[in-house]
């Protein structure tokens, strides 16, 4: 790892330069999303771009996770773990200068048919991406869009 990113709070998403919300309704329990998010190998089955996932430790708050999506490690540093409800992390380091901050947050609400999913991320890229945010805000929103989808595919086939 090489990019020291600046450390990121939940509340951090509702200001970031560039801000990233799906939500979706899905047919599974909050429990069953929950364990699906801890479960480094469901997310190299949904989330299209990540080659692999590892704890650094038991997971939970306190605890990093390194993951490789597309040609970046990523060191992600998970500050809250609400069981079953809700996860957050910020990343502390990147392999290519990709984010200055960068903050996700998951959150799962129990309905009627199953659970509601939101899937929130909040970043500044660094320099030079910064510069180019609104060309790279299109192509990430689709990224992110396109993930969240992935997971209620994965989610929805599994009930």
């Amino acid at each position: 790892m090489k990019f020291v990113c600046e450390p990121g709070e939940i509340e951090y998403i509702q200001r970031a330069p560039l801000q990233f919300v799906n939500t979706v309704e899905l047919t599974a329990s909050p429990e069953d999303v929950f364990s699906s998010l801890r479960d480094t190998n469901a997310w190299l089955e949904w989330f299209p771009d990540m080659k692999s996932a590892e704890w650094e430790g038991e997971p939970g708050a306190g605890t990093d996770r390194v993951v490789k999506v597309g040609a970046m490690t990523i060191r992600e540093h998970f500050m809250l773990w609400n069981e079953p409800t809700q996860m957050a992390f910020y990343v502390s380091e990147t392999s290519l200068p990709f984010a200055k901050r960068m903050v996700e947050n998951y959150t799962i609400e129990e309905t009627t048919n199953g659970s509601r999913f939101t899937y929130a991320v909040g970043m500044q890229p660094r320099f030079p991406l910064s510069m180019l945010k609104f060309a790279l805000k299109p192509q990430m929103t689709k990224m992110f869009r396109d993930a969240t989808a992935s997971f209620e595919r994965y989610i929805n086939q599994r009930n």
